[in-house]
């Protein structure tokens, strides 16, 4: 691994290595003889720092000798000459012409510098806890691919000072998770977005983020690589290479949690590909077939929904809490527009579909006795067929990872969703997360199953249907996390 950075410090080393010693940084920061310095919270690997040669001066100019309370103590020369003393240290050069296996690791904050270059095609860009973001070129959608036991989101108000996108600090993910992204072999590039938006002093957290294995950042702590609070800083990994169809990144946490708000994964030799498919199935006479977005269905079709339709409709109780009394520290993202089902223009462009706008929200059921659907997708058409005239009902969606369903003793441990055809009646869709999370599935309905006269509207909900606590749950919720790319009526 190699740390790369636009400016080159001008240091004195010899000069640094007896600064050390004056300015008692050996008290927290003695060299282990291995690369490494100090211990517990004050250690360090100067291999795996983030910082630049530049950002580790400007580091130590503003915040060292931290423990001694004399952050002016060691500012301009005396901080790059301490610097570049503590850079003779690496074990590997720092350079960036390396061989093509190499990844090079950089972090940046406008509050120290800036930079521009020529970027490889947009491969995947996730909002963490929020929902779609556009900016420039690039559209952030709802994250995917996040797999954690914990379900840690928040929303944040205020602006990030350096920020040219404040809408994806919004909101953020923390906890500990990782991510799994299937791609073809190749190398990519990854920027990660944080920002210190909770502590206001250094070494309250220190996190770690590994690349395919290889170390990005390791126990960095955000307030003092930024250097203040609500400050943005970009950590960019470059040249990581794949070679078993996954790029895979871990967010970790040596001292309280990871945390960040956005991820771009860019390349110039390779491409986002579909997540491997399992078989089809079978379940109550309603076929579950894994398919490619966009993948053609050969017959006589009406859509009622679809990239160019917009005559759906929704309601959302999710951003209203204090009328239906919902505790949202029981929901899986408190970034409430993944839920928000109110409004007509919230598709956006789907790169699996080759572009095509699609719906992406969350479908929430609460477990409790009564009816209550917390959201829902309604579509209204006087031209829908009469269902004695239609051989199916044809569903083709995405579960996403933002899918969560409460213990198994509830709906079957099952994510379920119902089909409403208007005045006829309702359908059950069971999404069986451990065989078709992240996948795009192709959902046959006989629509017989629905009845056969003219449906006066289709509507589509989460829902449950039983489990011996199913109405004593109280605050459980299900969350079915749906991209849907179309709906449509295959006529007979």
């Amino acid at each position: 691994m190699s740390s790369s950075s636009s400016s080159q410090a001008l240091g004195n080393a010899s000069n640094g290595e007896k600064l050390f010693a004056e300015k008692s940084c050996n008290l927290c920061h003695a060299s282990n003889g291995d690369g490494t310095f100090g211990g517990n919270s004050s250690r360090f690997d100067i291999d795996a720092l983030v910082k630049a040669k530049n950002g580790l001066a400007n580091y130590i100019d503003a915040f060292m000798p931290i423990n001694l309370g004399q952050p002016s103590d060691c500012t301009g020369q005396c901080a790059l000459d301490i610097a570049a003393y503590l850079e003779t240290f690496k074990t590997v050069a720092s350079s960036s012409s390396e061989s093509s296996s190499s990844m090079e690791v950089s972090s940046s904050s406008t509050a120290s510098s800036s930079s521009a270059a020529t970027e490889p095609s947009v491969i995947y860009a996730y909002n963490f806890g929020g929902g779609t973001v556009v900016a420039g070129d690039t559209v952030f959608q709802q994250e995917d691919f996040v797999e954690s036991t914990e379900h840690h989101t928040s929303t944040i108000d205020g602006a990030i000072s350096g920020s040219e996108i404040n809408a994806l600090h919004k909101n953020q993910r923390w906890g500990s998770w990782t991510m799994n992204l299937p791609v073809s072999n190749g190398h990519y590039n990854v920027r990660i977005y944080t920002a210190e938006e909770y502590f206001t002093a250094t070494d309250e957290r220190l996190m770690n983020i590994r690349a395919e294995g290889q170390v990005v950042a390791d126990q960095l702590d955000i307030y003092a690589e930024a250097m203040g609070h609500d400050v943005e800083l970009v950590i960019e990994a470059k040249n990581i290479q794949v070679s078993d169809g996954w790029l895979n990144i871990e967010f970790s946490a040596t001292k309280d949690n990871a945390t960040a708000s956005a991820i771009v994964v860019t390349s110039a030799d390779g491409t986002r590909v579909p997540a491997p498919q399992t078989e089809a199935s079978e379940r109550n006479g309603i076929r579950y077939e894994p398919i490619t977005c966009g993948a053609p269905i050969i017959g006589n079709t009406q859509i009622f929904f679809g990239p160019e339709t917009n005559n759906h409709w929704g309601w959302d109780w999710i951003n209203y809490p204090d009328d239906f009394r919902f505790n949202l520290s029981t929901l899986r993202f408190q970034g409430l527009e993944v839920y928000d089902l109110q409004e007509q223009n919230q598709k956006a462009p789907e790169p699996d579909c080759d572009g095509d706008m699609t719906l992406r929200r969350t479908l929430v059921r609460r477990f409790e006795q009564g009816h209550q659907h917390a959201n829902g997708l309604g579509i209204t058409d006087e031209t829908f067929p009469a269902l004695r005239d239609v051989e199916s009902i044809i569903i083709d969606l995405k579960l996403g990872y933002g899918t969560k369903v409460p213990p198994v003793h509830l709906n079957d441990g099952i994510a379920t969703l119902t089909i409403e055809a208007g005045g006829q009646g309702v359908e059950y869709i069971k999404l069986d997360q451990n065989k078709y999370l992240g996948q795009w599935l192709r959902i046959t309905i006989p629509a017989d199953k629905l009845g056969s006269g003219q449906p006066s509207k289709m509507q589509f909900v989460a829902e449950f249907d039983g489990g011996p606590n199913a109405t004593t749950a109280g605050d459980n919720f299900m969350e079915v996390d749906v991209n849907i790319h179309q709906m449509l009526f295959k006529m007979k």
